[in-house]
């Protein structure tokens, strides 16, 4: 009788011990009640009026009407009470941030699979951008000063940022110099302000005589006050948009686009170096754009310019997300990640486990709440100027533990950043750790943004696991992973869904939260 009694004893502090702890699993382990808890209220933003006849904007709030914004709550039935919680998983649909909705079958698909096995699953809804969603005011852009270093930017209907030649010289169609070589400085700004492209000189280097002393092979270049010298002079065999060398007359050396291995290939934000020259080389194969722009065609990018490091957003390839519909879509969620912390004991959630995921746009502003700082798409806005900021339990944090992203980009981020004045990095130690799948031949949003934000992970030490889908496109969500003869977009698109990935980053996702994976 004693030793029963001691068994079962063990057996009930096992069971409570079990209890105090949630367990996800790898197979579907309990139903799901996706019917009782639908279009539930997580906050108010504002939207344009009708007839308002112009956006909501960063106009006064008269000019916007509060819009509700709803969830869907997807519950584990049958499952214990979790004296610490059971993990969330939000999802965000996809659609660019001008269409889709939390209706889109994938995204449904994503959190059945999650509360199936042990989460509390929430799918949004957002501002799009036709609704035109309160903005902040935009701080001016920081002026482009000397000493401003050069970096690769891979364009596709994206700003320019154009380097010309000296004044006299022109690219119109029809003029006779045209075809004649060039020498002289590389210039950025009017007559009156302009820069000229030279090498980062060291303090030694500046002090020498010889200008020439500034250079060796791999010297990032920069804007410098114009001087004249042999340093910021550059010579073209024909000024034309034919392709060629652009050589440094001081050094012999050639513009070059710096960086190696992914990085260099994905020909974006790498510096913009002067180099031993190489014909074969074809990141110092130039042409001059009729804007101006120094365009090379090399790398997987449809074309690579150069840019000025300190203000241009990241490569544009593709669907790239605007402050217009980005700010509004990203403020949101934030908002949806403070509704489930404050409404952690209703739900049974656990606030410090929580897990945002989506795809495409979605993916994108999943991203961001994972990476941006705190005050991000949050504090842009006080109570006074957007009133609705009051319905979305401010006291609440809004950082998460761990994003599951389906070819994301990665503008949000650097929206944050060029839209504060002080126009700093959004990389931290505070980040969210990512596990990403991306197509290898997306159109839509290359996967060069997947390798930039994995070095950017990489260098401070942060979790981030990137699984490449071979052969696949955007809106991989049938993806099966065969190694060949694999699917990937389902024929009904949106409306179709493959659990293959998120039974993937399932490890990855128990290992960050630190759940056991049953």
């Amino acid at each position: 009788m004693y030793i029963a009694a001691v068994i079962a004893v063990l057996l009930a502090t096992a069971a409570a011990a079990a209890a105090a702890q949630p367990i996800i699993y790898g197979e579907p382990k309990f139903k799901v009640d996706n019917t009782t808890t639908l279009n539930q209220t997580y906050g108010s933003a504002l939207v344009a009026g009708k007839g308002a006849g112009k956006s909501c904007g960063t106009s006064h709030a008269s000019s916007c009407v509060p819009f509700t914004l709803k969830l869907d709550v997807y519950l584990p039935l049958g499952a214990p009470k979790v004296a610490a919680g059971r993990p969330a998983c939000i999802l965000s649909h996809g659609g660019g941030n001008s269409g889709g909705s939390k209706e889109q079958y994938c995204f449904q698909g994503a959190a059945l699979f999650y509360a199936s096995r042990g989460f509390v699953g929430f799918n949004i809804d957002y501002r799009l951008k036709g609704q035109q969603g309160k903005l902040p005011s935009v701080p001016p852009p920081r002026p482009i000063v000397a000493s401003t270093r050069l970096v690769s930017h891979v364009h596709r209907n994206a700003p320019l940022v154009g380097f010309f030649p000296h004044p006299k010289h022109s690219l119109r169609r029809g003029r006779s110099n045209e075809a004649k070589p060039y020498s002289g400085p590389l210039r950025y700004g009017n007559a009156s302000g302009a820069l000229c492209i030279g090498p980062v000189k060291s303090a030694a280097a500046a002090a020498a005589a010889a200008a020439a002393a500034a250079f060796s092979a791999g010297t990032q270049l920069e804007l410098q006050v114009c001087d004249g010298s042999a340093a910021q002079t550059w010579s073209m065999g024909a000024f034309s948009i034919a392709v060629q060398s652009i050589v440094n007359k001081a050094s012999g050396m050639c513009l070059a686009i710096g960086g190696s291995g992914d990085a260099k290939r994905a020909a974006a934000g790498q510096p913009i170096v002067a180099a031993a020259c190489d014909p074969e080389d074809a990141q110092q194969a130039w042409q001059l754009g009729f804007s101006g722009a120094l365009i090379t065609r090399a790398g997987d990018a449809s074309r690579t310019t150069m840019a000025v490091a300190l203000d241009l957003p990241p490569p544009l390839l593709g669907w790239n997300p605007s402050w217009a519909s980005g700010y509004p879509a990203v403020r949101d969620l934030k908002a949806a990640i403070r509704y489930v912390k404050a409404n952690a004991a209703k739900f049974n959630v656990d606030p410090s486990k929580i897990v945002v995921s989506g795809g495409s746009a979605g993916a994108t502003n999943s991203v961001a709440a994972g990476v941006t700082f705190e005050g991000d798409y949050r504090d842009e806005l006080t109570v006074e100027e957007d009133p609705t900021l009051a319905t979305t339990h401010m006291e609440q944090t809004n950082n998460v533990s761990c994003v599951v992203a389906h070819w994301s980009s990665d503008g949000e981020i650097d929206l944050a950043r060029t839209h504060h004045a002080g126009n700093v990095s959004r990389f931290t130690k505070s980040m969210a750790p990512i596990v990403e799948f991306h197509g290898s031949v997306d159109p839509t949003i290359n996967i060069s943004t997947a390798y930039r934000v994995q070095a950017e992970y990489k260098g401070l030490a942060i979790p981030y696991q990137l699984h490449v889908l071979e052969g696949c496109a955007h809106g991989a969500w049938c993806y099966n992973g065969a190694q060949a003869g694999h699917d990937c977009g389902c024929k009904d698109g949106t409306a179709g869904y493959n659990e293959t990935m998120d039974k993937m980053a399932l490890p990855f996702v128990s290992k960050v939260l630190g759940l056991p994976l049953n």
